[in-house]
């Protein structure tokens, strides 16, 4: 039985990732009162599962213009101009939900204001997200209006794009990477291959990891710009912010209750190995996952949760890295092999 824990102990450490969680922003439950949209001219910034979103307003001659991010469930695709500013090109939400964010980058589009901002969940980790284009822009870069060309020309062959960059930032706004995506490109040598999007596609988030980002900021640029700036709509819409967090309960595995997630509640687990916690006077310990037995299942939630663990700090406890909790691990494997062997001697 012994041997058989110990190779459980190493296997577990040796395979397991460290304890983390993925959360999906989907502006679902953010409620819309009975209008199509929320802004900066409706209310304050705005929060969707521990995510800020900042949005700001301004008032000229009585009226409010908004720049930064709102959210909304607008979908007419055939409507042109700024009376329509709130609906997505794709004529629904990220895999046909009903509500998306919406973002005008007031200074992209020389009106100033606020760019688009998202500060992220503390310690969270940027995955990926969904982004289309406005009913707006999407249908100024097709038809142009009063500003802007349509893009193409009169030809079809001006070399005319449409981009958005996603700037990772620390929380003093130093960009530490970023990742370009075309919301319109007509530069091919193929013309058939020039497009203006007219769908949701994933953005991967991949190189903003592992950097210290804290916030992402939105930038728009173009090719079509005047004597005021960009010429082409500074809007976009975006779904499915995914992020990886944390796992929420850091002290599952503090078997011992001592603040700290070390060997020190491993060897209760091997102690109570295959015990039930169901009696209820004095249960044995080392049930991380509340299941009622304890099992190798705990050990593997002790393993995710390895860490000097400061209840007080929790969200700003460093994890090892594996190659430290394998180490760890094998020592203390070996140190109770070597007292089993005495034991048995």
């Amino acid at each position: 039985m012994t041997r058989t824990i110990l190779l459980m102990i190493l296997l577990v450490l040796a395979v397991t990732p460290l304890y983390a969680e993925q959360v999906v922003v989907t502006f679902e439950e953010l409620p819309l009162s009975g209008s199509d949209h929320y802004d900066g001219c409706d209310g304050p910034d705005f929060s969707s599962l521990e995510a800020e979103f900042r949005t700001g307003q301004f008032l000229f001659q009585g009226d409010c213009f908004w720049s930064g991010w709102g959210y909304s469930n607008a979908i007419d695709t055939a409507t042109a101009g700024a009376g329509n500013q709130y609906s997505a090109y794709a004529g629904e939400g990220s895999e046909g939900s009903s509500q998306f964010g919406i973002a005008f980058s007031g200074p992209d589009g020389g009106g100033g204001g606020v760019t688009p901002l998202v500060m992220l969940p503390e310690r969270a980790e940027p995955v990926s997200l969904q982004v289309a284009n406005s009913t707006y822009a999407a249908l100024s870069m097709l038809q142009g209006d009063s500003f802007a060309k349509p893009f193409g020309g009169i030809s079809g062959n001006d070399p005319d794009w449409f981009l958005l960059t996603i700037l990772g930032q620390d929380s003093s706004g130093t960009t530490l990477g970023e990742v370009e995506h075309y919301l319109a490109d007509y530069r091919f040598a193929d013309p058939a291959n020039d497009f203006v999007q007219d769908d949701w596609q994933e953005v991967d988030l991949a190189p903003l990891r592992d950097l210290g980002v804290t916030q992402l900021e939105f930038r728009l640029t173009s090719s079509d710009v005047g004597d005021f700036g960009m010429n082409t709509p500074a809007y976009f819409v975006m779904d499915n912010l995914t992020l990886e967090v944390p796992g929420k309960d850091f002290a599952a595995a503090d078997f011992n209750e001592d603040d700290s997630v070390d060997l020190l509640d491993l060897s209760l687990w091997q102690t109570n190995y295959g015990s039930m916690t169901v009696p209820p006077a004095a249960p044995p310990v080392g049930d991380a996952n509340d299941d009622s037995v304890i099992s190798g299942s705990d050990l593997l939630i002790w393993q995710q949760q390895y860490a000097p663990f400061d209840a007080s700090l929790a969200n700003s406890s460093a994890v090892p890295e594996p190659s430290s909790i394998l180490f760890a691990g094998i020592s203390f494997c070996f140190f109770l092999h070597l007292k089993t062997y005495r034991e048995d001697s």
